[in-house]
C-alpha cells in the first residue's frame, strides 16, 4: 500500500484530516508525486499546520499498528483530539524562552490593584498515565495569598491535567472569597476551553461544565490569559511537586514551599522591556 494512500486517502484518515480542518491540506499534500514534493509543501505551512500535520501522522501510524496487534480502533474524533492535544504541547514547549530579538524580555506581572492572579499549570507522565497539579495566588503586590498541588491518577493526556489544575485553583481563590481575578495558563486550550465552546463536546466538557459554572457564580470579573511556561514558574513546580505526592495528599498552602522562594522573589524583580 502506497504512502498517500496510507496517510491522505484511505477513508478512515480522511476522515481526521477533516475533524482537524486540514482537508486542503490534505488534498494538496495527495496530489504530490514524491515524498519529497511532500516535504516541500510541508515547510511552506504555517506553524499551527505543521505541527498538526506531523503528530497526525505519527498518531495514524500507531493506529494501524494497534489494529494490526488487534487492538480496538479508535473513531476520527478521539485521534483528532489527541492530535490537537499533543500538538498544543509541542508548541508550548517551544514557547519555553522568552524571543530575546526584538520581543523584550518575558516575565511574571503583578494584577491590577484588587485583583487576584491565579496561575496555574499540569504536569504530565504519559508512560504511567499520571500526572500533577499545581497553583498558585498572588495579589497586587505579589505576595502569595495561597497555593496547591496534588497527584493525578489515571490520567488521559497533557490537557485534561491542565483543566484539573485550573479548575482547583478556581475553586481555592473562591474559598478566599475574591470576585475579580486574572487566569494564566501556558495552556493555550484551557484558555480556549475557559473562554468558548471550542472543546464543550470533547471527553472533559463536563469538567470544563464544572470550571466555566464556578467563574459565573462566584467572579463578577474573570480575565483568563494564555501565557508562555517563563511566565509560569512558579506554578509549573508545583505541578511537578504535585506528581510527586501520594494520591489523596494534596498540599494546600497560605505561603509559597521555601524551595520556590527564588522563584517568587525572581517573579518580582524587575522585568524591563
Amino acid at each position: 500500500m502506497s504512502m498517500e494512500h496510507i496517510y491522505f486517502l484511505s477513508t478512515k484518515v480522511t476522515e481526521i484530516w477533516k475533524e482537524l480542518s486540514l482537508e486542503q491540506v490534505r488534498l494538496e499534500l495527495a496530489d504530490k508525486d514524491s515524498a519529497m514534493e511532500i516535504i516541500r509543501d510541508l515547510v511552506k505551512l504555517n506553524e499551527d499546520a505543521q505541527v498538526k500535520v506531523a503528530v497526525l501522522m505519527y498518531f495514524w501510524w500507531n493506529e494501524r499498528c494497534r489494529r494490526k496487534k488487534g487492538e480496538p480502533r479508535k473513531n476520527a474524533q478521539t485521534i483528532a483530539h489527541s492530535v490537537r492535544t499533543y500538538a498544543e504541547e509541542i508548541k508550548k514547549q517551544t514557547m519555553t524562552q522568552p524571543n530575546i530579538k526584538g520581543a523584550g524580555q518575558q516575565c511574571w506581572k503583578r494584577p491590577p490593584e484588587n485583583m487576584l492572579k491565579l496561575n496555574c499549570d499540569g504536569a504530565y507522565h504519559a508512560t504511567t498515565k499520571s500526572g500533577g497539579w499545581g497553583f498558585v495566588i498572588r495579589d497586587d503586590d505579589g505576595a502569595v495569598v495561597k497555593a496547591g498541588c496534588g497527584k493525578i491518577e489515571h490520567a488521559q493526556d497533557v490537557f485534561q491535567v491542565e483543566l484539573i489544575a485550573c479548575f482547583q485553583a478556581v475553586k481555592y481563590a473562591m474559598e478566599i472569597g475574591v470576585t475579580n481575578i486574572i487566569i494564566e495558563s501556558d495552556s493555550l486550550m484551557v484558555k480556549q476551553a475557559a473562554t468558548s465552546d471550542a472543546y464543550r463536546l470533547s471527553a472533559f466538557g463536563g469538567l470544563i461544565w464544572e470550571l466555566k459554572d464556578l467563574l459565573a457564580m462566584y467572579f463578577s470579573n474573570v480575565v483568563v490569559y494564555h501565557t508562555p511556561r517563563v511566565c509560569n514558574k512558579v506554578a509549573h513546580e508545583l505541578a511537578a511537586m504535585g506528581s510527586s505526592l501520594d494520591l489523596g495528599v494534596d498540599l494546600i498552602m497560605d505561603e509559597i514551599p521555601a524551595c520556590m522562594f527564588t522563584l517568587v522573589a525572581n517573579d518580582l524583580a524587575p522585568c524591563h522591556e
